[in-house]
């Protein structure tokens, strides 16, 4: 294959392996959270699933948007199923190129710690 670095030959010959770099940068990439930009968001549902407890959030960019995201954290840590209530405003951090990879700001879980 003419023009094309020798290493890089046949690196994407079924499309998975370009899928699982992508998936790796995501998960880098939310390493630096704290970096991304923020938005207000909504809690839109909150429920507890084999003892996890999960928000499901949405946020808009201005016109762009609605984005979701959902965060989860194990009950034991805590019981803040009451304290977290749909259509509460929340932070949500985002990806600046891509909103769609987007956290919720883990700066709430510090807020309902030091409520303990």
């Amino acid at each position: 294959m003419a023009g094309e670095t020798p290493a890089l030959v046949g690196m994407y010959h079924d499309g998975e392996s370009e899928f699982m770099f992508d998936d790796l940068y995501n998960h880098i990439s939310h390493l630096f959270w704290r970096r991304w930009p923020v938005a207000d968001g909504e809690i839109t549902t909150v429920y507890v699933v084999e003892s996890q407890i999960v928000v499901e959030y949405k946020f808009s960019l201005g016109d762009d948007g609605p984005y979701t995201g959902e965060a989860s954290w194990p009950t034991s840590v805590m019981n803040i199923t009451e304290k977290l209530r749909v259509g509460q405003t929340v932070t949500v951090r985002y990806r600046k190129k891509n909103p769609s990879i987007n956290a919720l700001d883990k700066t709430i879980w510090d807020s309902f710690i030091s409520d303990l």
